[in-house]
């Protein structure tokens, strides 16, 4: 698993963009956190209702169950990538701050 890591930095780094948020992907990220608030229970509770069975529900309800899952998992991830994006922003922009504020000390130590 810990192998996986650098992986899975580089995918999120190239699924981040750098610059600000637009309006459509904040819409966007605000609506996959409403899909994922109103589903998480529901799928949590039959998830638990199957596991604690021991796996014996029907076809339909297991894949219905799985659906949901992956579902969440993709709206959770649209809400990431607005996430990496503004955190991206804030890097870029104490990085320029640093490297003003280094001008300004070379500038005034000559």
């Amino acid at each position: 698993m810990d192998n996986d890591i650098p992986v899975i930095l580089a995918v999120a780094d190239s699924l981040a963009s750098s610059g600000s948020l637009t309006d459509s992907q904040r819409q966007e990220a605000l609506e996959a956190i409403a899909f994922v608030r109103a589903s998480a229970s529901r799928f949590l509770d039959k998830a638990e209702e199957i596991l604690a069975s021991g796996g014996e529900a029907p076809n339909a309800e297991l894949h219905a169950t799985t659906s949901l899952a992956v579902q969440i998992n993709t709206n959770i991830h649209k809400a990431l990538r607005a996430l990496w994006v503004l955190e991206d922003s804030v890097f870029q922009r104490r990085n320029k701050e640093i490297a003003m504020m280094g001008k300004e000390m070379a500038n005034n130590g000559s």
